[in-house]
């Protein structure tokens, strides 16, 4: 089962499980420049956050979250990310190295 990369929602649309985001949150999403902060923050609004440790493995509820703390996790452990780039076709390789935030902040060796 394919779940909203926002909000966590079950998936059934075929456009919303090709794009990954479900038609509420897209929605949102596209009325602002900044749709997914403010997402978020109308989502900490709704609910009470606690200060917690966050520890591996992520479960948070936001799928999103999960993907982008183990991609953090990734280029931090440069032995295991110089091992990823090894294996990684042309075609990937090409595209990690002129992603426009991967290349502003030169987060690849």
């Amino acid at each position: 089962m394919v779940k909203c990369r926002i909000c966590g929602k079950p998936l059934t649309d075929p456009k919303s499980i090709e794009r990954g985001i479900g038609p509420e949150c897209f929605k949102e999403i596209k009325q602002e420049p900044i749709g997914f902060k403010n997402l978020v923050k109308e989502s900490e609004k709704k609910k009470e956050i606690k200060e917690e440790t966050i520890e591996k493995p992520y479960d948070s509820k936001i799928p999103a979250f999960n993907l982008l703390a183990n991609a953090f996790d990734l280029l931090a452990d440069l032995p295991k990310l110089e091992e990823l780039l090894e294996n990684l076709s042309d075609k990937e390789r090409h595209f990690l190295y002129t992603h426009k935030i991967l290349k502003e902040y030169d987060l690849l060796p």
